[in-house]
């Protein structure tokens, strides 16, 4: 999933969110230089899209369904 963070979070409430989906069992990733705050997340298919948007600073969520392959 991605997580499209508020462009006002604070450093420390994102680091209470990555935090929170550490616990809960996910990797999160967060890329530099993508001109927006955003998160990845890799891991509970338990955690519901209306779960991450309740969390503090967070705009949208992004699922990503469809497998893909990395090709060589």
């Amino acid at each position: 999933m991605i997580l499209v963070l508020e462009k006002d979070i604070t450093q420390v409430k994102k680091s209470q969110l990555k935090s929170i989906l550490a616990e809960k069992g996910c990797m999160v990733h967060e890329p530099g230089g993508s001109g927006q705050n955003i998160l990845g997340v890799i891991g509970r298919k338990s955690l519901t899209k209306e779960f991450l948007m309740a969390q503090y600073g967070v705009a949208d969520v992004v699922s990503i369904s469809t497998a893909y392959k990395l090709v060589s």
